[in-house]
């Protein structure tokens, strides 16, 4: 074989491995999507939380893998640290007979972090935090266990010293959502401060694709609430930021919350005031449907 051919046979494989490498990143959907949608947005896994019997909660992972056609499910446990030690012990024995299960995680980690060791004290805090990793690996080593932070906390999560460096090792996964819109344009020094921090874990974006206009300020520690179109464009800054990020292995993938492409009628987070009010529904629906048609254009076009 002429050594030209060799070089470009070698390219070839090069930039096909790349590109097995790109497709491999992770998109996650909270929820649950029509299967038009989910091929929109090239979902591979599944998110959710549980509080029923373990058995139960597994039943329902795996019809959700079956129904969204995804791979894999990251399941956030809820409870006090002892209760969710003991259901990630279950959990990680079961996960053998259920191979989707991919995670065990904890949202709104940080702030339920400083509610249970005030209330412990940093000694007994440290040990539990150990069971509950311990628990997640007992039964099969390869099941991950993750935890949700918010941009707004990531300064004082990273600087924590409270928190142990034996539990800072072991979180596998960490899904740092955008809680203010503005803060899209600070969402690589998120990533990585969270990587100074936590060396160890992968990063997952979170973003919110719905109407946040009366839920929260557009900026931090701001009063004033976004106009539609800016929190649109904003959001849409953070998703390009978010696929740049994660095309280039920056991170290990991105994240919506809530999913309801293709029902976003059907989100019971409609019936929240604060997150609509009642005279604003039908506006939030129409924004937030503007919002998934823009998702769907730019990761068409990020190919």
């Amino acid at each position: 074989m002429h050594r030209n051919s060799v070089v470009l046979l070698a390219g070839c494989v090069l930039a096909l491995f790349c590109a097995r490498l790109a497709a491999q990143q992770e998109v996650i959907v909270y929820g649950a999507n029509t299967p038009e949608w989910n091929k929109k947005l090239g979902t591979t896994a599944t998110r959710g939380a549980c509080s029923l019997a373990v058995d139960e909660c597994l039943k329902r992972v795996d019809d959700a893998l079956n129904s969204q056609h995804t791979s894999r499910y990251y399941l956030n446990l809820a409870g006090d640290m002892p209760q969710i030690a003991r259901e990630a012990a279950q959990y990680s024995e079961k996960s053998r007979s259920h191979a989707g299960l991919y995670e065990l995680g904890i949202d709104d980690f940080y702030g339920k972090f400083n509610k249970w060791c005030r209330a412990e004290g940093p000694k007994e805090c440290e040990q539990q935090l150990g069971a509950v990793i311990r628990a997640v690996k007992s039964g099969n080593p390869k099941l991950k266990f993750g935890v949700t932070v918010y941009e707004d906390e990531v300064d004082k999560f990273v600087a924590d010293r409270s928190i142990p460096n034996g539990f800072r090792r072991d979180i596998d996964v960490i899904h740092l959502y955008l809680h203010f819109r503005q803060n899209e344009k600070g969402l690589s020094s998120f990533v990585s401060q969270l990587k100074s921090g936590f060396p160890n874990s992968q990063i997952i974006i979170g973003l919110y694709p719905y109407d946040r206009v009366e839920l929260a300020p557009c900026k931090q520690n701001g009063t004033s609430r976004c106009t539609a179109a800016d929190d649109n464009a904003y959001f849409l800054n953070s998703l390009k930021t978010a696929i740049r990020m994660s095309k280039a292995g920056e991170v290990a993938g991105i994240e919506f919350y809530p999913g309801n492409f293709g029902t976003v009628e059907q989100w019971a987070g409609w019936q929240n005031p604060k997150v609509c009010s009642s005279g604003r529904q039908e506006e939030c629906i129409r924004n937030t449907k503007t919002m998934h048609d823009a998702i769907a254009n730019t990761i068409a076009n990020s190919h």
